[in-house]
């Protein structure tokens, strides 16, 4: 599950990217806010990751609330590649709840603090 999660966080974001770069007229508004957004799943995940057992569940929160954001605002590009990013982002936030509700420490289903 460790390194999967963050993959899986860098994989949606070059997809992202690659959607974002077909909608240039969404520049300063839809793109930027959709970009931010995965940018603050993975992030959350990481930062929470150095943190205590509580804070860590604070940060997985909040990557999942991320995660909802992006899957409304992946809908309003209309586009037919958005599923497989769907999924993926449905995936990211699956495991984000697996690991609040698992007794596992956060070092054992998360980032090795030595990479």
């Amino acid at each position: 599950m460790g390194l999967d999660i963050l993959n899986d966080c860098k994989e949606v974001f070059h997809k992202v990217i690659n959607l974002t770069n077909h909608y240039p007229e969404y520049k300063y508004t839809l793109n930027s806010q959709i970009i931010r957004a995965v940018i603050s799943i993975g992030s959350n995940i990481t930062e929470g990751n150095y943190r205590s057992k509580n804070q860590f569940n604070n940060y997985l929160d909040i990557a999942i609330g991320s995660c909802n954001e992006v899957l409304f605002q992946i809908e309003l590009y209309n586009d037919k590649d958005i599923d497989n990013i769907i999924d993926k982002v449905n995936k990211i936030k699956a495991t984000c709840i697996k690991i609040k509700e698992s007794n596992e420490t956060r070092e054992s289903c998360l980032v090795n603090r030595e990479s």
